[in-house]
């Protein structure tokens, strides 16, 4: 048996290649789910850039095992640890780079690198005032 979707497909023997879902081969039948799943990932990352490339890292991930609700985790996961003075990967290296199994930093590591203060900063003004929290800000 073989885990379609959110349906069971069973292969049968006697039906060659051929799907039960009419005249479809089977790998029609994969190629029509991996797109339907990555329309799904594609609405949930957050920088839609180089989707040709990325549907194509997209398929080549699932090919290679990793179920569609591992990189739909992912991607949830990678929008709460992303830090702000970062820039959101590229879908494409995103994939490549298997970014759906980065652990999350530690606490340490989530600091700002300019004043050292956690959370990390937002802005130079953030970082002053952490910096010098005796001077106030002129309005």
């Amino acid at each position: 048996m073989t885990r379609v979707g959110f349906s069971v497909l069973t292969l049968d023997p006697d039906q060659g290649n051929k799907s039960p879902y009419g005249n479809l081969k089977i790998g029609e039948v994969y190629r029509l789910m991996f797109e339907a799943e990555f329309e799904e990932w594609w609405k949930a990352y957050p920088k839609r850039v180089g989707r040709i490339a990325a549907k194509a890292a997209y398929t080549k991930a699932r090919k290679g095992g990793v179920p569609s609700e591992v990189l739909l985790d992912g991607i949830a996961a990678y929008r709460r640890m992303k830090p702000s003075y970062a820039d959101w990967c590229h879908p494409t290296t995103w994939l490549n780079q298997g970014r759906w199994m980065d652990e999350p930093a530690e606490a340490e590591r989530r600091r700002c690198p300019r004043c050292g203060g956690e959370p990390p900063c937002r802005s130079y003004t953030q970082c002053n005032e952490r910096l010098f929290p005796h001077r106030k800000a002129s309005a």
